[in-house]
């Protein structure tokens, strides 16, 4: 008994299986498998994102608002040197006092302060700065009214030693195309 019964000494093509089948399936998976990976990787940078602006913006809430209309009321009119003390150290880094100065004079064309109208979250973020290293950043758009007109306004906000410091500020308004 040296043959195997259950071996047959002819072959056909219909004993094998198409090899493109094989491979248009193996193809498939492991397309399929990528995709898996990349939503899973996708749901996971979700869920840091969310629950890192909530741990942020629960840092903020209910401060951030009141500090925006302290610093407002105290800049009529707008005075550097009274800001100064509230500005975060990336902004003093990244200017020089004259350019502040400056800056803040430009404002003193909106006249004085009437209203504060509106304080709208944005967004939060978690990032490291070189200056003060990790912080938590807020932003926050403004609606004012002003002796010469509305402003809309930019306040990006953020913690450095436990105190909120104004960051970014951007202001626009129609009374700067007024002479």
């Amino acid at each position: 008994m040296e043959t195997d019964p259950y071996v047959t000494n002819q072959t056909s093509a219909t004993d094998t299986p198409p090899i493109r089948k094989n491979r248009l399936v193996s193809f498939l998976k492991v397309v399929l498998i990528g995709l898996g990976g990349l939503f899973a990787i996708l749901v996971v940078i979700m869920l840091w994102a969310y629950f890192s602006t909530t741990k942020a913006h629960k840092k903020f809430d209910g401060v951030a608002e009141e500090y925006i209309q302290g610093f407002l009321r105290e800049q009529t009119p707008w005075d550097y040197q009274k800001a100064k003390p509230t500005i975060s150290q990336a902004w003093l880094d990244a200017s020089t006092d004259e350019q502040n100065s400056q800056l803040f004079n430009y404002f003193n064309k909106l006249g004085s302060l009437r209203s504060v109208d509106e304080i709208a979250w944005q967004s939060c973020i978690n990032m490291k700065l070189e200056s003060s290293g990790p912080t938590d950043r807020c932003d926050y758009n403004v609606n004012a009214t002003y002796e010469h007109g509305q402003a809309q306004m930019h306040f990006g906000l953020s913690r450095e030693g436990g105190k909120i410091k104004l960051m970014q500020l951007k202001v626009n308004s129609n009374a700067f195309l007024q002479k």
